[in-house]
Formats: structure tokens, C-alpha cells, sequence
């Protein structure tokens, strides 16, 4: 996950068949950081936006390419600490606060 310099987090993901997943919002538009913890070693990291500002887009998927917009992006995680989740959260939060 990267932020540009034009202050959208971004983050492109890669599968071996060649389908690739990209997903974006403008961190003007965060609005909360949640962690939902799972049943085996995998947890989900849980984004919201204040509205459908998430860019969800599929690239050479063999099921047809998708181009949406949602409210929450899910993102499967291996187990966090609290207080990374926490400054991970901090984080969001002062750069929407400065104004990026």
C-alpha cells in the first residue's frame, strides 16, 4: 500500500493467473480503521470511506473486468498487534488531518 503525491493510498495486487486488483480512495475520504478478527491465522484489516469513494477495479480477470465503487474495503491480514492496528489508524487520521 502506497500514498502518492496526489494523496490517494493505492495498493495493486498480483495473481499468478495474471488477474490484478486495484484499489484507491483519497485519504480526505477516510473515515475509519477497524480490525475484525478471524477464525484461523487470518484477520480483516477494515477501511471505510464517508461514502462510495473506494475505486475497486479488476484487470485481465478471467470471470469480466470490474470497475466499482464502494463504502469498505476489506483486506485480508495475518495477525496484527493492537497497537499496530492503533498507529496504523494514527497515522490515517493525521494525514487527513493535514489537509493532504
Amino acid at each position: 500500500m502506497i500514498l502518492t503525491p496526489d494523496h490517494f493510498m493505492r495498493l495493486r495486487k498480483t495473481y499468478q493467473q495474471g488477474k490484478q486488483e486495484y484499489y484507491s480512495f483519497n485519504i480526505q475520504r477516510f473515515a475509519a480503521l477497524d480490525y475484525l478478527p478471524g477464525k484461523a491465522a487470518t484477520d480483516t484489516l477494515e477501511i471505510k470511506t464517508q461514502a462510495d469513494d473506494i475505486i475497486y477495479q479488476t484487470y485481465e480477470d478471467p470471470a469480466g473486468d470490474i470497475d466499482s465503487m464502494a463504502t469498505r474495503w476489506d483486506i485480508p491480514m495475518k495477525k496484527l498487534p493492537p497497537q499496530r492496528v492503533d498507529s496504523l489508524k494514527q497515522a490515517l487520521l493525521f494525514l487527513k488531518g493535514r489537509g493532504l
